[in-house]
């Protein structure tokens, strides 16, 4: 059923806007005001049986570390290192925030622009461990989840 609605979206949407996974609700929830409550919506996400292979994903130390951002900037960590940001609920403001952060953290590793290309944790990390000379970018650690 997921690859049909992938196959469904990719003729409807530009190929960054195609969901990579799907999560099957009975209704979408609502604020007083009848909008799309974001909050209630990310709880039963995140609730949510994850994705085959998804399970046990690999992180490396500075990954670990960009993901706490992309967490705190999404409100969420249901995300894996190849995910794309926009993906996962990522949109132009919280790239914004993203930034913002990222740059408190890592000064000048990354630009706003790049962002919109470097979409996942790992090509983050990844420019970040090129543009600094971090330990976390040379740790040869992994994490599984």
């Amino acid at each position: 059923m997921a690859d049909d609605l992938r196959e469904f979206s990719a003729g409807r949407l530009d190929a960054r806007s195609v969901p990579t996974r799907f999560v099957a609700l009975g209704a979408v929830p609502r604020t007083a005001d009848g909008e799309v409550d974001e909050n209630a919506l990310r709880a039963l996400v995140s609730e949510a049986a994850p994705a085959p292979g998804e399970s046990r994903q690999r992180w490396t130390t500075l990954q670990r570390s960009v993901a706490e951002h992309w967490a705190a900037v999404l409100g969420h960590d249901d995300f894996g290192p190849e995910d794309g940001f926009f993906d996962v609920g990522g949109n132009s403001h919280r790239v914004v925030e993203l930034q913002r952060r990222l740059d408190e953290r890592w000064p000048g590793a990354l630009r706003l622009g790049q962002l919109f290309d470097l979409v996942t944790v790992a090509a983050q990390a990844e420019a970040i461990s090129q543009s600094t000379d971090t330990s976390e970018a040379s740790a040869p650690a992994t994490y599984e989840f």
